[in-house]
This record gives C-alpha cells, sequence and structure tokens, in this order.
C-alpha cells in the first residue's frame, strides 16, 4: 500500500519516503521508528515538499517520475536504479550494515547452540541486501555513532552523515527514584526479538553465577529461547515482565528498582532500547556494538561473554554511591540533550537540507 501526498500539499517537488508506511496508518508510542517517521515526513513538508510514502517490502512497480528525491531504503529503492538514472537518492541506514549484521547473529547462535545444545534459529537476518543502495546512493543517513559507520564504508564512497537515534520518554520522569547508598543489585534488560542477537544468554547465565543480582527481562515472548533457557527464567533472581510501555507505571516500577542497564547485542544500528532505558538514568553496560557511545557514561563490554559482565558488574559495585547518583543525573541530561525528538528533528533538518532542490 502506498501513501500518497501524506499532507495534502500542493507543492510541485515530490519526495518518495521508501521506508514504512505503519507510523502512519496506526499511530501509536511502541517504537522510536514512529516518532522518528513522523518527524522526517514532516521535515520534507515543511521544506516544500509534496510526501509520499511506500513500505520498505512493497514489491509493487512505482511510477518514479514525479520524484525528485528518493529517500529510505527498500525494494523501490533498489529497483530505482534501473528505472531511473538522474534521481536523488539518500539510503537511510537504520541498522549496521547487512554483511555485518547477519554473520553477527548467526555466529552468536551457533557459539549458543554449540555451548546449551540447543537448536535455536537466528532472528533478526536480513533477507536482502540492497547492494546498489548502499554502495551507489548520493549520501547516506545513517542512524548510530563512528561504530555504524565504519560497516558502511567499505561499501561506498559518497558521503555518510551520522543521526542520534531518539529515545522514548516516560512523561514522569520525576517519580523515577533510586537508593543509591545500597549495594547495586538491579539490572534491566530491555530489548526486542532476537534474545540471543542481543545477548539475553549471557545475561541469564551471568545472573545463574550471582544470587546477589536481580535480572529485570522486559520484552515480548520469544518461545524457543525461553523454552531452552526455561530453567534461567525460573530462577528466584531472574523476573520475566513480558513487553512493558515505557509510558506505563509497571515500567517506572522496575527501573526504579535498578541501576543499570544491559544490553550485550552483536549489532545494531543505534540502540533506541537501550537509550530509552538510559532516559531514565540507568547506568548502561554494553558493547560497542549497540551503536551507543557508552563513555565514560558507562561500562563498554569488551566481548559477549558472561566473564565481561562479570567483570563490569564489579565496576559498578566498586563506585561510591555519589559516584552513581552523579552518573544517574549525567545520563539523563545526555540523553534529553542528545537524543530528542526535537534535536533528530533539527539534526535531519540540517544534514538533508543539502540533497533537496
Amino acid at each position: 500500500m502506498m501513501i500518497t501526498n501524506l499532507f495534502q500539499a500542493p507543492f510541485q517537488q515530490a519526495v518518495l519516503m521508501n521506508y514504512t508506511t505503519q507510523p502512519f496508518l496506526q499511530r501509536h508510542t511502541g517504537h522510536t521508528n514512529v516518532q522518528e517517521s513522523h518527524l522526517i515526513a514532516q521535515t520534507f513538508h515543511a521544506l516544500g515538499y509534496r510526501v509520499d510514502v511506500v513500505d520498505f517490502c512493497d514489491e509493487t512497480p512505482l511510477d518514479l517520475s514525479p520524484y525528485q528525491l528518493l529517500f529510505g531504503f527498500g525494494q523501490a529503492f533498489e529497483r530505482s536504479f534501473t528505472q531511473r538514472r538522474d534521481l536523488t537518492r539518500v539510503y537511510y541506514a537504520t541498522g549496521a550494515h547487512v554483511s555485518h549484521q547477519n554473520p553477527a547473529e548467526i555466529a552468536r547462535v551457533r557459539d549458543v547452540n554449540r555451548r546449551h545444545g540447543t537448536r535455536l534459529l537466528p532472528q533478526r537476518i536480513v533477507p536482502w541486501c540492497w547492494s546498489m543502495s548502499t554502495a551507489m546512493s548520493d549520501a547516506l543517513v545513517v542512524i548510530g555513532n563512528d561504530w555504524t559507520v565504519s560497516t558502511y564504508r567499505p561499501f561506498t564512497d559518497a558521503p555518510i552523515h551520522m543521526l542520534a537515534a531518539t529515545a522514548l520518554f516516560n512523561p514522569q520522569p520525576d517519580r523515577i527514584a533510586r537508593t543509591h547508598g545500597r549495594r547495586p543489585s538491579g539490572l534491566l534488560w530491555f530489548g526486542a526479538s532476537g534474545f540471543v542477537h542481543k545477548g539475553l544468554d549471557v545475561c541469564l547465565e551471568y545472573a545463574a553465577m550471582d544470587p546477589e543480582v536481580t535480572l529485570h527481562v522486559c520484552a515480548a515472548e520469544e518461545p524457543e529461547f525461553m523454552q531452552a533457557f526455561s530453567r534461567a527464567f525460573a530462577l528466584p533472581n531472574v523476573v520475566y515482565h513480558g513487553f512493558v510501555s515505557v509510558q506505563s507505571d509497571t515500567f517506572i516500577r522496575i527501573v526504579s528498582q535498578c541501576e543499570c542497564c544491559i544490553l550485550p547485542s552483536c549489532s545494531e544500528g543505534q540502540s533506541t532500547s537501550l537509550l530509552t532505558a538510559m532516559a531514565t538514568g540507568l547506568l548502561p553496560i554494553a558493547t560497542r556494538f549497540t551503536g551507543v557511545d557508552v563513555g565514560s557514561l558507562g561500562i563498554l563490554l569488551d566481548e559477549i561473554s558472561v566473564d565481561a559482565v562479570a567483570r563490569a558488574v564489579a565496576a559498578v559495585r566498586a563506585m561510591l554511591p555519589q559516584e552513581r547518583a552523579r552518573r544517574d543525573l549525567e545520563i539523563r541530561d545526555y540523553c534529553h540533550t542528545v537524543h530528542a525528538p526535537r534535536r533528530f528533528a533539527e539534526n535531519f533538518r540540517a544534514l538533508i537540507a543539502g540533497y533537496v532542490v
């Protein structure tokens, strides 16, 4: 399905957003791509462009003659190279390059299956390469940081622009309160599909080793993984909450019980689930593959392993209470400064202005 002239604008110039139609058909706040899609479309409208939207997996042949600009990724974007040469294309990279992501997840799943005798399969494999799109576009806009960009640079000499993702923010942040004086014990894994991809297995293994930690898991069910790790989920210090809305009182209660958020992921563009947890003041424990500059705010995992998680938790426990309290406030301020929707809109407009007529 194609959405034609999203804002019913009278403009002559037109842009085709080949990304996702879902945010414009059923608006909700369950994922950051909803607010980001609207901000991108609103920016094109404000720049004087009529906005059409087609879903990335839509195979329907399209007439590209009305457009001066093609933005996004997907089947229409990839086919456009054989249809029109005189079209400005800006590729929108919301994840690491497929040449990193797919092998990284497969390697993780293979390792878990070998260690645990399971037969799990990858959950986040990208079935499309879109090689012309990533190599021959006029520019790339990459959600993420320097690491994310590095996965695209070998395949193109076009300009690559980094764009910081948005986080989701609870509307009542003052209700999130922590007691920094006690020994840290609460650890939050807040994620989406691809439990092995995002390192939940090593978090569960660590919880089994350290009865002083309470691992809170917030995500929709992934039945095969949960069955394979049923013993770990049954541990008294592992609490599975299912899907939890960021806007809910349950979310406030959970994050108030935690000191850290953890994501030992093998591949992201820039993990918005990690940013959303950080926006509550949780100290991040994460790999560089999350695309988030953990830096001085948290603990960078040097590998995806139980030992690496143990070292990171030990480092947090060694911090003085006043240090953890300081970082709590600093991390909240960082997310509201760098990853707020307002900042995303400002940054996107500044970079896309170089590619509009």
